[in-house]
C-alpha cells in the first residue's frame, strides 16, 4: 500500500513533504517541551525541595535574573510561563504553516491529477474510452483526484500522529521509564489489534464503494444523455427507482466506512482514562517507581496527548486503506493506460497527394471473430471526390475511422504518398484531416467556439467563408446573438440539420488536405444538401474528398464510387458506369429510388 502512495503522492512533491515533516517535528518537540514544563513549575508551586535543585529550574532562575527579576520561586514560575508561552506560540505558528503547506499540496496534487488523468484518457485508444464508458471515466477522474487529496491529508495527519506519539513517549520514558514501558506494551498491543481488525475491511469497503459510485455516475449520465428516450417512453420513475436501488445498496457501506474512521479515536480516548487510573494506582501502590505528584500530573497530560496520537495513527491507516482503490485508479490511468500509437515523421512536403489502402482488414476488439473490413485495396487521389456506399454494416464508417486513425488496421497498410501512415506524427496527420462523423457532437459553448474550437487566431473572413460553404450563413445572422449564441449541451438547442452544418463548417474551416464526410448531410433537406455537396466538391482541387453517401442521388458528381458489402469492395467505378453494370450499386440505387429511403451504414 505504501509503495503506491509513495510513487503517486509523495515522491513527486518531496520538498513540500520535507517541510511538512520538519514543521511537524519541531511543533511536536515544542508541545512535548511545554508538557515537560509542568514538572518544574508544579514542583515550585507546591514548594517541593527537589524542584528548586531541578536543572530546568536553575535555568529558569538564570533567565529571571537576566530579565531583571529578583531570585525567588515566583520569578521562576514567571520565567517558566514566559518559556511556556513561547513554546505554545512556536507550536501554533508551525501548525499554521503546516496547514498552509498541506492545503497547497492537496489542491495542487488534486488539480494536477485531474488534468493528467483527463489527458491520459483523451490520449488513450478510442476502444479503451468507449469500453470504459463516460460515466465510469468521469467517476475515476473525480474520485482519483479527490482520493489523492484526501490521502495527502491523511498522510500528513499520520505523520503528525507518529511524531507526536514518539516524542511524547520519549518524555514519558524520561519521567518514569518503568510505568511508561508497561503502558507502552499495552498500547502497542491495542494498536496492532485495531489495525488487524480494521485495515483489510476498510480496503474491501473502499473498493466496493468506488464500484458503486462508478455505477451510479454511469447511470445518471446515461439517463441525462438519453433524456429524450426517457421522456418519450415515460421512464422517469423507472430511472429514479434505479438510482434509489444503487444508493440503498451503497448506504450501509458508507455508514460502515465512516464508523471505521471514528472507532480508533473513541477506543483510545477510553483507554487513556484507564491508563491514567493505572498511573494513579501505581503512584500509591508502587512508591519505588518514584512517581511524584508533579510527574504524575505531567504523565497524565502526556497520556492525554499520546493516546489521541496513537488513535490517529490507526484512524489514518484505516483511512488510507479505504482510499487505496481510488489511488489505484489514478495510478493505473497515469502509469498503465495505453496511449495511441504515433510516429515521428512530419507530413510530406507538398501536401497529401495519394492515400492507398493495401489489403486492409480490421476487427473491432470486442468482436475479434468478425471482420468489419477484409482485403480492401483502394486509392484516393488529390483533386478527386470518392463516394463510399453500401448497406448498413457494410464497413463504411469503419473505413473512415481507419483513415482518421481512430483505429489502426488489424492487417494491411495505409500508405500516404507511399509512406506508412503509422510513421507520421498522429497530431500532425489529424490537423490535416477535416472529419464529420455520423454522430454530430457540439460542445456546450457558442456557435463561434464550436466552429473555430477556441482558436482565437481565426479571422472573420475565414469564419464567414466556412459558414457560407456549410449553408449556415443565413441561420447564424438570423439569431439575436449571432455567433455568440449558446448551442446547449451536445448542441441540443439546434436541429439535427443545423448541428450537421456547424460540424461541416468546423471541418472545412482550415481547408484541410483530406476531407472525410461520413453521412454528414443525412439530416439536411434536399435543396440544402445539394448546395453543401456542391461546395464540398469545389474544394477537391486542393484536397482528397471522401464522402460516405446518405442519398445515392448525391453521388453523381463523384469521380469514383466504391461499393462495400460485408467489409469487402465489391464494385468500383463512375456513377454511370456502375449503373450500366447493373450490379450491387444498381440494386442500392433502385432500392433508394423506389422507397425514397436512406442507405445508411
Amino acid at each position: 500500500m505504501f509503495e503506491i502512495y509513495w510513487r503517486t503522492v509523495f515522491r513527486p512533491h518531496l520538498w513540500v513533504i520535507v517541510l511538512i515533516a520538519l514543521a511537524t517535528t519541531v511543533g511536536s518537540v515544542a508541545e512535548v517541551a511545554s508538557i515537560g514544563m509542568i514538572v518544574p513549575l508544579a514542583g515550585t508551586l507546591i514548594g517541593s525541595e527537589q524542584a528548586m535543585t531541578n536543572p530546568i529550574n536553575a535555568a529558569l532562575m538564570r533567565l529571571a535574573g537576566t530579565l531583571g527579576f529578583s531570585p525567588s520561586s515566583e520569578s521562576v514560575v514567571l520565567a517558566g510561563m514566559l518559556v511556556l508561552t513561547g513554546l505554545v506560540i512556536l507550536k501554533n505558528v508551525l501548525k499554521l504553516a503546516k496547514t498552509r503547506w498541506v492545503s497547497w499540496l492537496q489542491t495542487n496534487v488534486a488539480n494536477n491529477t485531474r488534468e493528467r488523468m483527463l489527458a491520459a484518457y483523451l490520449r488513450a485508444p478510442i476502444a479503451d474510452i468507449l469500453g470504459r464508458g463516460r460515466g465510469a471515466i468521469l467517476e475515476d477522474i473525480e474520485k482519483g483526484s479527490v482520493g489523492l487529496r484526501s490521502a495527502i491529508l491523511s498522510g500528513s495527519e499520520l505523520l503528525s500522529s507518529i511524531i507526536y506519539a514518539v516524542s511524547t513517549f520519549v518524555l514519558l520514558l524520561y519521567l518514569s521509564w518503568g510505568a511508561t514501558l508497561l503502558i507502552g506494551v499495552l498500547l502497542l498491543f491495542c494498536m496492532r489489534y485495531m489495525r488487524i481488525l480494521m485495515e483489510d475491511r476498510a480496503k474491501l469497503i473502499g473498493r466496493r464503494l468506488h464500484a458503486m459510485d462508478r455505477q451510479r455516475s454511469a447511470m445518471v449520465i446515461d439517463v441525462l444523455d438519453g433524456s429524450r428516450v426517457v421522456k418519450t417512453n415515460n421512464l422517469e420513475a423507472n430511472a429514479v427507482t434505479r438510482l434509489k436501488f444503487i444508493q440503498d445498496k451503497r448506504l450501509p457501506l458508507f455508514v460502515r466506512s465512516r464508523l471505521f474512521m471514528e472507532i480508533p479515536a473513541a477506543f483510545f480516548e477510553v483507554t487513556g482514562y484507564i491508563f491514567a487510573l493505572l498511573l494513579v494506582g501505581l503512584m500509591f501502590g508502587v512508591p519505588n517507581l518514584g512517581l511524584s505528584l508533579p510527574k504524575l500530573m505531567a504523565m497524565v497530560v502526556g497520556l492525554r496527548r499520546l493516546l489521541p496520537s496513537a488513535g490517529g495513527v490507526n484512524t489514518n491507516l484505516v483511512q488510507l486503506s479505504s482510499l487505496l482503490r481510488q489511488i489505484e485508479v489514478a495510478d493505473d490511468a497515469l502509469n498503465n493506460l495505453k496511449t495511441e500509437h504515433s510516429g515521428v515523421l512530419p507530413l510530406p512536403e507538398g501536401g497529401v497527394k495519394t492515400i492507398q489502402l493495401e489489403n486492409i482488414s480490421f476487427c473491432y476488439p470486442e468482436r475479434a471473430n468478425s471482420k468489419a473490413l477484409e482485403g480492401v485495396f483502394l486509392t484516393f487521389g488529390r483533386g478527386q471526390v470518392t463516394a463510399v456506399v453500401g448497406h448498413t454494416g457494410a464497413g463504411k464508417s469503419t473505413l473512415t475511422d481507419l483513415l482518421v486513425r481512430l483505429y489502426d488496421p488489424s492487417s494491411g497498410r495505409i500508405m500516404v504518398n507511399g509512406i506508412d501512415l503509422l510513421k507520421f506524427d498522429l497530431g500532425s496527420w489529424r490537423r490535416c484531416v477535416g472529419y464529420v462523423g455520423q454522430d454530430t457532437f457540439l460542445f456546450n459553448a457558442t456557435l463561434r467556439e464550436n466552429i473555430v474550437l477556441w482558436d482565437e487566431t481565426v479571422s472573420s473572413e475565414d469564419l464567414e467563408s466556412a459558414v457560407v460553404s456549410a449553408q449556415l450563413h443565413d441561420f447564424v445572422h438570423s439569431l439575436p446573438d449571432g455567433y455568440k449564441t449558446m448551442v446547449g449541451d451536445r448542441g441540443l438547442k439546434l436541429s439535427g440539420g443545423q448541428r450537421q452544418r456547424v460540424a461541416i463548417a468546423r471541418a472545412t474551416l482550415f481547408r484541410p488536405e483530406v476531407m472525410i464526410f461520413d453521412e454528414a448531410t443525412s439530416a439536411l433537406d434536399n435543396v440544402t444538401e445539394r448546395a453543401v455537396h456542391a461546395a464540398i466538391v469545389r474544394m477537391r482541387v486542393d484536397a482528397i474528398v471522401i464522402l460516405v453517401a446518405h442519398r445515392l442521388s448525391t453521388v453523381q458528381d463523384a469521380d469514383q464510387i466504391v461499393v462495400l458489402d460485408n467489409g469487402r469492395v465489391v464494385e468500383q467505378g463512375g456513377h454511370d458506369e456502375l449503373l450500366q453494370a447493373q450490379g450491387h450499386f444498381w440494386d442500392l440505387y433502385q432500392g433508394s429510388e423506389e422507397n425514397a429511403a436512406l442507405v445508411s451504414g
